[in-house]
């Protein structure tokens, strides 16, 4: 039976679901023994933290592990005091990586979605592009997922105040994923409210979600 997948969270992994776990690359040894698969990456929130050029090296050198299923997340924070160009640079450094491994992107983003469609339509990337925690409206939605893109729906899918369920009502579950990220509910809770916005059954939402995982992870 295929399980519910959590695409993006900061905790341990669920009873309830295939997990990915979200870790940041300075905190992830080479000598580490995985047991959890995990993505990794450089946030943009801990670029002034790190050895950027070291990280960088680790990462490139980690991201070959069988157990790190994505890069990420990495992205772009325009809400943050840190030069967009320099944001830029190492989220193409990711870029690199991602290509080199054959690996998805796990993506941050804080108002820089015009920095992320320039980038997706003028740079090579062959691996795809998963904006966590989506929350833009539904013209970027579109545009992100013409250029192959997959975006991710968290617990904002529960609240009437967000707009997160009219844009996911109105685009194809073949491009979609869903979330805990930082929240302390249920992957399952987001599933339900999912399927009823869809209106479909939590088992036709699941395997398809699963089918996507597939095709981006074990394919």
């Amino acid at each position: 039976m295929e399980r519910f997948i959590d695409i993006h969270t900061h905790k341990n992994e669920s009873l309830n679901a295939l997990s990915i776990q979200s870790r940041f690359i300075e905190d992830v040894k080479v000598s580490d023994k995985f047991t959890q698969i995990f993505s990794t990456g450089i946030h943009p929130w801990n670029i002034n933290k790190i050895n950027i050029k070291e990280q960088l090296k680790v990462l490139g050198f980690v991201a070959r592990n069988p157990m790190v299923y994505a890069i990420g997340e990495c992205g772009i924070d325009r809400s943050i005091p840190i030069a967009i160009d320099r944001q830029i640079d190492i989220f193409e450094a990711h870029i690199s990586i991602a290509n080199t491994v054959n690996k998805p992107l796990i993506i941050h983003n804080v108002r820089a979605f015009s920095d992320f469609l320039f980038l997706i339509k003028n740079k090579t990337t062959s691996t795809p592009w998963i904006f966590h925690a989506y929350t833009g409206n539904l013209r970027i939605a579109k545009e992100l997922i013409k250029h192959g893109a997959y975006l991710s729906f968290g617990h904002h899918l529960l609240l009437d105040s967000s707009k997160a369920a009219s844009v996911f009502q109105e685009i194809p579950l073949q491009n979609v994923f869903f979330e805990t990220d930082d929240w302390d509910g249920d992957i399952t809770k987001v599933y339900a409210r999912a399927a009823e916005i869809k209106d479909i059954s939590i088992i036709e939402l699941r395997n398809q979600i699963y089918q996507n995982f597939q095709k981006l992870f074990l394919s």
